[in-house]
């Protein structure tokens, strides 16, 4: 079987800080703790036998870099192939704010409707549309066949949490049934699989600590 692992890249806010939401606008670096989640998933994965031959990443710092470690953990010798359409939600007028400080400026059912049901806010709030989110997503999954031509291949994507979850679409229905339990994010340093056989891709494995692999 071909395998596909999406993995959410690692911590950006060391202990004590603010966290705030950052999408594409922000290019913040991993913090101590986000570089050794990337070390534990790469531990994981030779752990598993599960092997990237090709790898990819979104552009900002802290997804390639994530890779980089991940890499350099396996002791694999295999470029991170950064891609633009792995790059985070541009989360507009939210960007640097904190949940109370989104909830204070634009309501805590905007700031609900996201994160429980991974609905955009109306208007041109955000710097880009659901639609453009789902397209680019859509865009890089029908391009990564050509990257997966044996049998045995395995595809690892560093990303974000807001994109991740579009990657459920690969199956059909997946992401509206999870997105209706509430159960579409992942958490930072987790990592999700999916395996491809006669029939298509199906879901193995949604928001997986690496430990539990």
């Amino acid at each position: 079987m071909k395998r596909l692992l999406i993995a959410r890249h690692g911590n950006t806010f060391a202990p004590g800080d603010t966290v705030v939401t950052v999408g594409s606008r922000n290019d913040l670096p991993l913090v101590d703790k986000g570089m050794a989640q990337a070390v534990a998933l790469g531990e994981a994965l030779a752990r598993s036998n599960r092997r990237p031959t090709v790898v990819f990443a979104g552009p900002l710092q802290r997804q390639y870099r994530f890779a980089e470690i991940v890499l350099q953990t396996l002791q694999l010798d295999l470029p991170v192939r950064q891609d633009a359409r792995l790059n985070e939600i541009d989360f507009g007028d939210w960007t640097g704010l904190s949940d109370q400080q989104i909830q204070d400026r634009f309501g805590a059912e905007e700031f609900a409707a996201w994160h429980q049901r991974s609905e955009f806010p109306g208007g041109d709030r955000w710097g880009e549309s659901e639609a453009q989110v789902i397209a680019r997503v859509a865009d890089f999954c029908r391009d990564l066949p050509r990257h997966l031509p044996n049998p045995k291949d395995c595809a690892l994507v560093v990303s974000s949490n807001g994109a991740l979850r579009y990657f459920l679409r690969l199956v059909p229905g997946l992401f509206d049934q999870r997105n209706s339990q509430g159960a579409v994010r992942m958490k930072t340093g987790h990592v999700s699989e999916f395996v491809q056989d006669e029939a298509g891709w199906r879901l193995n494995l949604w928001d997986q600590n690496p430990a539990d692999l």
